[in-house]
């Protein structure tokens, strides 16, 4: 009787210890420990390829590619076709799970099939020029900030759109009276910005005038932040006028 009582002591505490072990996660699948196992993929672009330890159970990431006359799509499980498990910024499609493949492979497409960037700035309402006005202008879309990130060398073409209207502070400006406006395109959104292509608009009479041009530019000007800005400035021949702008739109695109 007293070996017996001494068996099952030894027994429940080998259980215990098995039982405490696996709780926390040194044996089996579940346990803390667990969700802290990593697992190693490669990940290939064209004839290079790194390596990744991701951690499973939580969000992944991998550093985004670049090359030059195209963006780059996603990572996939395929050299072609396939599923999307990294985003075009290298993120992980979801958490990482232990049953994911562990190969992987980056997508592209030419820059001449990316959509155009466009900006829509003062569309449905006038805005009043009393004075000179800066309209930022950034690249947010990650497919487009791969595609500048990986083109510096390459050029881009902005197609600018806006209406003007001039009125005098008492009455209408006459028929034949004329105004200009200069439109700057800068390097950059706040300080210290420099302009790298000028518009010159005229204006006759009173009324909403329409204007619609394109400028080119390398696009290295968006290196460092992605953005511009366009600066609009009057200058009034005679008297006092008040001038609205409105429709203002730019579209960007790689050429």
């Amino acid at each position: 009787m007293k070996k017996f009582i001494i068996i099952f002591v030894v027994c429940a505490v080998i259980v215990t210890i098995c039982l405490t072990f696996t709780a926390c996660g040194l044996f089996g699948d579940g346990g803390a420990l667990s969700k802290n196992k990593t697992s190693t993929i490669t990940v290939y672009n064209e004839s290079s390829s790194s390596s990744y330890d991701l951690t499973i159970g939580k969000e992944a990431h991998i550093e985004p590619v670049f090359k030059s006359g195209y963006y780059l799509t996603g990572f996939f499980d395929k050299a072609s076709g396939g599923t999307m498990y990294f985003d075009v910024s290298g993120d992980s499609t979801s958490v990482w799970q232990k049953d994911y493949p562990t190969t992987f492979y980056a997508q592209w497409d030419e820059i001449k099939n990316l959509e155009t960037m466009k900006w829509d700035g003062y569309y449905d309402s006038d805005y009043y020029l009393g004075e000179s006005k800066t309209f930022p202008f950034n690249v947010s879309k990650p497919l487009s900030m791969n595609a500048v990130q990986g083109n510096y060398d390459k050029s881009i073409e902005i197609m600018f759109q806006i209406r003007i209207s001039t009125e005098d502070a008492f009455a209408k400006v006459g028929n034949d009276e004329k105004n200009d406006y200069k439109i700057e395109f800068c390097n950059k959104s706040g300080d210290g910005r420099e302009a790298f292509a000028t518009k010159t608009l005229s204006t006759v009479g009173h009324g909403w005038h329409d204007f619609k041009f394109t400028v080119t530019c390398p696009a290295k000007i968006f290196k460092g932040d992605l953005s511009m800005s366009v600066c609009i400035s009057g200058r009034y021949r005679n008297g006092w006028y008040t001038i609205y702008m409105k429709e203002i739109r730019m579209e960007i695109r790689f050429i």
